[in-house]
């Protein structure tokens, strides 16, 4: 089993980067060729902590498995510059080589919704191709994002990935396989609605009101990035107003309900699906199974970049639970876990027995009910569902041999 890096590194990596601006990794990345294969992530950082503040390092095979590949992050430029240094040195009978991480980066996208990190990684090496590293997006503000950046050794392996696997069919799913290009990154489309610093307006005489009707409207509450009419010459159209900050966004929100040119507008946060699920977890929070007619239990903790297609193939591979017995899943990043929605206390119960205590993308996880999840996480008074209301259970119950009447306790609140 591999070594991971210790804690006390990472931590240490991460205060020292805290300040860092936006990550160039191209600039501050080197990948290591030809170390020995005992070499792990200590090893490797023991060899160039002196080069500078390492953010990360990942350790990899060579395809002959003869030898091993790391890819190490630096704070800055300057450092991965001192570790270039390095290269031609002896370790044991290895010469090893430094290079830079340039125009080593692959873009994948509409592979199956159930991949995961070592899945994309284990495509790419049953086509000869030598992974670095697999980064997936966080799924805290949009559950819907699918994609990846997938490094590997050399810009010719780049070529040879887009080559082999772009437009290939993958369980009915063309992917997407393009090269990267992360100096030239232009800002998320789609940044201020999940950095929640827009609002929509709805119900807006558009024939009546211009941008600069809007302009003038909320600018005095703060520097507007874009506003974004629909539906001109309508009597019901609406609008999005971008703020470059967030702070504007609630004096914003108080022009609800206000007289605009004859119309009374509506105004919400644009955080469209992703907010409303949000609301949706935070009603099931505050309410028990027995007040909403659903059987919940809870899984966690579950890394922010789980999605809902992994989690229905775990329940239905582990639980042998069909996916028309699942009414819904709900991801809850605010406490590292998701909730699951069965369609009876059978399966529920099910689940519970089936998931408690596996290991789960390198994680034990738990699963039980809605309050166990709150408790996870200590009662942290920070964290907006910490507050919520959660139904009583009467007493804790073992993971097994429970019986009926302890299904309808755990499940039901009787």
């Amino acid at each position: 089993m591999k070594r991971q890096l210790d804690e006390s590194i990472q931590h240490e990596s991460k205060r020292r980067n805290d300040d860092a601006p936006h990550k160039q990794r191209e600039l501050t990345t080197v990948v290591v060729s030809n170390l020995p294969k005992s070499y792990n992530q200590n090893k490797v950082y023991k060899y160039f902590q002196d080069c500078g503040a390492i953010s990360h390092i990942d350790i990899t095979e060579s395809i002959d498995k003869l030898r091993r590949l790391a890819r190490i992050e630096f704070a800055r430029y300057d450092e991965a510059l001192s570790a270039l240094t390095r290269s031609h040195k002896k370790i044991g009978n290895n010469e090893i080589k430094v290079t830079l991480l340039e125009n080593c980066t692959v873009w994948v996208t509409n592979f199956p919704p159930h991949f995961n990190h070592r899945d994309i990684k284990n495509l790419f090496r049953m086509n000869e191709l030598t992974v670095l590293s697999v980064r997936l997006p966080s799924l805290r503000f949009n559950a819907d994002r699918r994609f990846a950046y997938v490094d590997v050794i050399t810009p010719e392996e780049v070529a040879k990935a887009v080559e082999r696997l772009d437009s290939k069919e993958l369980e009915g799913y063309n992917i997407v396989v393009k090269q990267s290009n992360p100096l030239g990154k232009s800002k998320r489309s789609d940044a201020s609605v999940w950095e929640r610093r827009e609002v929509l307006i709805r119900n807006l005489n558009t024939t009546k009101v211009t941008e600069d009707t809007l302009r003038q409207l909320y600018s005095k509450y703060g520097s507007i990035e874009s506003i974004k009419i629909s539906g001109h010459e309508k009597d019901n159209g609406y609008a999005f107003v971008s703020f470059i900050h967030q702070e504007p966004v609630n004096r914003a929100l108080e022009t609800n309900k206000m007289l605009l040119e004859g119309n009374e507008i509506k105004v919400t946060l644009a955080d469209r699906k992703a907010y409303l699920e949000r609301q949706q977890v935070k009603a099931l929070i505050k309410k028990s199974n027995k007040d909403t007619g659903d059987f919940i239990v809870s899984l966690y903790p579950l890394h922010d970049k789980v999605n809902k297609a992994q989690l229905q193939k775990l329940v239905q591979e582990k639980a042998a639970i069909s996916e028309k017995d699942i009414k819904h899943i709900y991801l809850v990043p605010d406490l590292r876990g998701s909730l699951i929605v069965f369609k009876d206390t059978k399966n529920a119960a099910r689940c519970s027995l089936a998931l408690n205590g596996i290991e789960f993308q390198r994680t034990i996880v738990k699963c039980g009910p809605i309050k166990d999840l709150i408790k996870n996480n200590g009662g942290n008074s920070e964290n907006r569902f910490s507050k919520a209301i959660i139904s009583a259970v009467e007493r804790k119950l073992p993971p097994n041999q429970l019986s009926n009447d302890d299904f309808r306790r755990l499940f039901l609140g009787k």
